[in-house]
């Protein structure tokens, strides 16, 4: 057997392909990928501006990697901003069913799933963007909190640890649920342009994804898996030798 890590897939739309951060002061994909070193190498598969009909579609190449040496331990499915919006919709009843069917295709495989449900929009924040041209609102919150809870009833279904990123984001900024719901705040602190996350957005993701790999896939957390080869400090090459010669068996 080779040096190779199993791994941690990220599947979804551009808030995920967009999680390294660049530019930032913080990255959600670099945060899990220093939390699993030597553990589990953290891959990025996000798709700005897919729903999950391209999801559907693009789901068995992905798990086709699940060959070889490297297994897939650990996926999150983070799809439902673009599906609830009104530029890439799909309707709920069918959103539930890809969900359902991206769930299955996954845990038939024995791997590890964690479903991230949609966070919050500012159409105010979106509309004075520069460079958007504006026809009217292209989602809301009580929108999305529809499509959350779509996800939510899947996880829930197949006993699937669920991250509630709506209700998540409505506690960090101490918002009522009947302001979020009439769309009368701001959350310019979680949003860059209405739709995209800011780094501190992505702060509040990653604690939810950690806190719910950890009690929801605790065999897989970060802190249970071993490192892979002796410690620097072990300051013996004999054991890394070893240690590479037990790889091959």
């Amino acid at each position: 057997m080779a040096l190779v890590y199993d791994k941690l897939v990220l599947f979804g739309d551009s808030l995920t392909e967009f999680s390294i951060g660049k530019g930032t002061d913080f990255s959600f994909q670099a945060s899990l990928q220093d939390d699993y070193m030597r553990k589990l190498d953290v891959e990025n598969r996000g798709f700005a501006g897919y729903n999950t009909r391209h999801a559907r579609l693009l789901l068995p190449e992905i798990l086709n990697a699940n060959i070889g040496d490297s297994k897939i331990k650990l996926m999150t499915v983070y799809f439902g901003t673009n599906d609830s919006s009104r530029s890439f919709y799909v309707p709920i009843e069918e959103y539930q069913e890809n969900i359902q069917y991206l769930a299955l295709e996954i845990l038939k495989r024995d791997i590890k799933l964690v479903i991230i449900g949609p966070g919050l929009h500012d159409s105010e924040l979106l509309k004075n963007t520069p460079g958007v041209e504006w026809d009217g609102p292209v989602n809301s919150n009580k929108q999305l909190k529809l499509y959350s809870e779509a996800a939510k009833k899947v996880a829930v279904k197949y006993q699937v640890p669920f991250v509630d990123l709506w209700n998540a984001f409505k506690q960090y900024g101490n918002w009522t649920e009947e302001q979020l719901l009439a769309d009368e705040v701001s959350i310019g602190a979680l949003l860059l342009d209405g739709i995209h996350y800011t780094a501190e957005a992505y702060r509040v993701l990653y604690k939810e994804v950690k806190q719910t790999i950890e009690s929801g896939h605790p065999d897989v957390a970060p802190d249970v898996l071993p490192r892979k080869l002796p410690e620097w400090n072990d300051n013996d090459l004999n054991k890394v030798e070893q240690a590479l010669i037990d790889l091959k068996k």
